[in-house]
Parts: C-alpha cells; sequence; structure tokens
C-alpha cells in the first residue's frame, strides 16, 4: 500500500484511529501521556536512592540493594558536617557482587571541607538482575571521627515485569 503524505498541520476534531500507528522517534513526551494512562511497571524506569546514615561513623559493610532488573549506576555522593580530625579518615565504597565500582575509594578526612558534597567516580556504570551492592565504611585513626556522615547511592533499574 501506497504511503499519503499530507504537508502541513492536520487538525482532527473528535477522533483518530489507525489499525497500526507507529510514531516516529520522540514524539510523544512525558507531557502527552495522561497521569492515569495505566502503563505497566515492565515498561517503565525507576530511579532508586538508598541512604546510608551515621551520626558517628564507624566502620561498617551493609547491604543495601538487590537488583530486580538491568540498570545504571549514577553516582555515589558521600558528605559530612563535621570533618574528622588530623590523622583519623573514613573511606566510603560500594561493592557490586563484592567488586568496587569506583576507580577510587571516596576519602573524607580533615582535608575535606564540612558539608562538601564528594562525588565518587564511577569505574563501572551498569548491572543485572540479581547483582547485590553492598557500601563499606572504613574508619580509620584513633581521634575525632567527625559526625553525620551521609553516603548516597543513586541508580536507574528496570522496573518489575
Amino acid at each position: 500500500m501506497a504511503i499519503s503524505v499530507i504537508q502541513g498541520d492536520v487538525h482532527v476534531v473528535g477522533r483518530l484511529t489507525a489499525a497500526d500507528l507507529s510514531p516516529s522517534a520522540s514524539s510523544i513526551s512525558d507531557s502527552q501521556v495522561a497521569a492515569d494512562a495505566g502503563i505497566s511497571a515492565s515498561k517503565l524506569e525507576q530511579q532508586i536512592v538508598f541512604q546510608h546514615r551515621q551520626a558517628a561513623p564507624a566502620t561498617v559493610t551493609e547491604y543495601v540493594h538487590i537488583a530486580r532488573g538491568a540498570g545504571e549506576i549514577v553516582a555515589l555522593r558521600a558528605v559530612a558536617d563535621t570533618v574528622p580530625a588530623a590523622a583519623n579518615s573514613y573511606t566510603i565504597d560500594v561493592l557490586k557482587n563484592g567488586t568496587t565500582i569506583l576507580t577510587s575509594v571516596i576519602t573524607i578526612n580533615d582535608s575535606t571541607t564540612a558539608d562538601d558534597i564528594q562525588e565518587g567516580l564511577l569505574s563501572v556504570t551498569s548491572y543485572v538482575a540479581d547483582d547485590l551492592f553492598k557500601i563499606v565504611v572504613t574508619v580509620s585513626g584513633g581521634g575525632s571521627k567527625g559526625t553525620n556522615l551521609l553516603a548516597q547511592l543513586i541508580l536507574r533499574e528496570a522496573a518489575d515485569a
């Protein structure tokens, strides 16, 4: 069947139906999808933010996520409102299936400015279903460790079917 081409804008009063509709790429955006459209979860992507908080930073390893689908590792960020005293520090790492996802761990020490967000440099940016994520905080030194550590892991993952 030949394709008919209409030059210029077209306005339809009433409903437009088609036996088969193939919208061009980028022709439907978020604003054109009704809030109550009822789109299946399997067609969505979700952004997941895991937050690890410690009022008094201490060495800990904590599972934070079991992937339900394929995804993208977006960022690891950390901040403390009071940094450790000289010769004291702590590091923040994220392990995927036991291996770091960072080029180097985030280090917070007496050279870090309080409330200055530290960004981890990712060496791994993708994952698959059933991958396991852990946040690892390692404290060193015997003096003041600072206060109120927040580490934030941000992932984007395909939603459940």
